[in-house]
């Protein structure tokens, strides 16, 4: 059985902001009312209350601005399900403990420093592409990255040229071809 809230000035029902009024009609009761009253599109989202009952369908009616909002929400649900199912990624809580085992959750972890959340995870999603990253590089490569950038006294170019031996060009060329390669995971 289908049962329709309907937007009437004269509804005992309201909504949860107390706004909007609606009538409660069933079956051909709705249809009645949809040909009598309605002169323009009526629009529904399906929903579920405290007194649906098992296989009864509930359908409130909504502003036409109201549906692109809704559809959007329930596609969205719909592709985190499919992903879900296909095991593509997974969801991370941030109000329960983390999978390490340490009892903590993201929020303990990052709420309090004064940043987001979401700066945090944005940071720690990009440090773990850079040691991807850094992982492809050679030995060579990786020495020059570390004495440029990673050091906690980084060296010029002059200096790194000096200390292996070769022109400050050469090194300069070395380092674009490493930022080069880095630049393709970023």
């Amino acid at each position: 059985m289908s049962i329709y809230y309907f937007e009437n000035e004269n509804g005992t029902f309201f909504s949860e902001d107390g706004k909007r009024r609606f009538i409660r009609l069933s079956g051909k009761e709705a249809y009645a009312y949809i040909r009598e009253h309605k002169t323009e599109d009526v629009y529904f989202v399906q929903t579920v209350t405290d007194e649906t009952e098992e296989g009864e369908k509930v359908f409130v009616e909504v502003p036409k601005s109201s549906v692109s909002v809704y559809r959007s929400g329930t596609y969205h649900a719909q592709y985190l399900s499919k992903m879900r199912k296909k095991k593509r990624y997974r969801l991370v809580s941030l109000y329960h403990p983390t999978e390490d085992g340490d009892g903590t959750a993201v929020v303990d972890k990052y709420g309090d420093d004064g940043h987001s959340v979401e700066d945090a995870v944005i940071r720690e999603i990009d440090l773990e592409i850079l040691r991807r990253a850094l992982k492809t590089l050679t030995d060579e490569e990786l020495k020059i990255v570390r004495s440029l950038y990673l050091d906690d006294d980084p060296m010029s170019e002059r200096q790194l040229s000096k200390e292996l031996g070769v022109s400050q060009k050469t090194v300069n060329n070395w380092k674009r071809r490493v930022l080069d390669k880095l630049k393709k995971y970023f």
